[in-house]
């Protein structure tokens, strides 16, 4: 089975779901995956046991005495996962009431490994490239009901983008969240020390700022930040990511506000796709070629002009 919407499949895992197979190349998001279908698990199982694998063999059960009881189930977690596994999967996935997770950030949807994940009523399909806004959202929800926290939405916003940005580190700065909470009221401010480092924030700040049209605050954030190609790449998969947003509809309350026509976010995420293929592998732009392409878009095309 094939996993299209993750935020959905969280809501009800299938019970005869013994199989996660997660892969694609978004490496952060394929790890921040697995970490989150652990925990569910384990929320529905307190007892699951948890193994890391680093090779794929797992241990024989042997045959349970008149008087012993049955041993605690146990998902298994393999993060090379590759073809060669397919006899072994085979074997083991319908054996006793263990799970196993599959992980490769490498693996392609043509692996034969894909294929059988896709046709086996067993295992599911989890192709992980884009993340999406509906399941950082349900992730922070999730968290603040099972820790009685009751965050105003702008404070959800900024600890969403947060995570969008690098989904992995979920549960770290969920933790900062709680004990920030434990200590009284916070500010937005306070939030966003916390959770942006300064670099990000000003790349949150650029974002904004070409959405709403705004050519001069746009152009004084350029000017501040020490310009480099890692930097710049980073800007264009921010703004895709609002592009990517766009075509596919909101996805949060927070954000209709800042959703772009289909038509206008499908030319803006041409230009972007073709402005960081232009970044990695051209030498010899002219200076401040990326700032100069990305204010000709700004005037005709953004939300406040629309």
């Amino acid at each position: 089975m094939k996993v299209t919407q993750f935020s959905s499949f969280l809501e009800k895992i299938p019970p005869q779901t013994k199989g996660f197979l997660i892969y694609g190349n978004n490496e952060n998001l394929v790890y921040f995956r697995e970490k989150v279908i652990i925990k569910y698990l384990k929320k529905a199982n307190p007892s699951l046991q948890v193994s890391f694998l680093e090779d794929f063999i797992i241990p024989e059960t042997s045959s349970l005495s008149l008087f012993e009881t049955e041993p605690s189930s146990v998902v298994y977690v393999y993060r090379r996962a590759n073809d060669r596994l397919l006899k072994e999967i085979e074997k083991v996935i319908n054996q006793g009431s263990h799970y196993y997770i599959l992980t490769n950030p490498n693996l392609t949807s043509k692996a034969k490994l894909v294929d059988f994940a896709l046709k086996h009523p067993s295992v599911v399909a989890i192709p992980s490239y884009t993340v999406e806004m509906s399941e950082i959202t349900k992730v922070v929800n999730d968290f603040c009901e099972e820790t009685s926290l009751n965050l105003p939405a702008e404070t959800k916003k900024i600890i969403i983008e947060s995570l969008m940005s690098n989904p992995l580190m979920f549960e770290s700065q969920l933790q900062k969240l709680a004990l920030l909470s434990a200590n009284g009221s916070f500010s937005s401010a306070d939030l966003q020390e916390l959770f942006i480092p300064k670099e990000e924030s000003d790349l949150f700040k650029m974002k904004e700022a070409f959405f709403k049209g705004d050519c001069i605050t746009f152009t004084q954030a350029w000017n501040i930040l020490k310009r480099d190609e890692a930097q710049d790449i980073s800007l264009l998969r921010f703004l895709q990511a609002e592009a990517f947003r766009s075509l596919k509809g909101s996805e949060g309350a927070y954000y209709k506000s800042t959703l772009l026509p289909p038509l206008q976010a499908s030319r803006l995420l041409l230009l972007l796709l073709d402005l960081e293929t232009a970044v990695k592998w051209q030498s010899n732009l002219p200076e401040n070629y990326l700032l100069q392409r990305l204010l000709q878009w700004l005037p005709a095309n953004s939300l406040a002009t629309r």
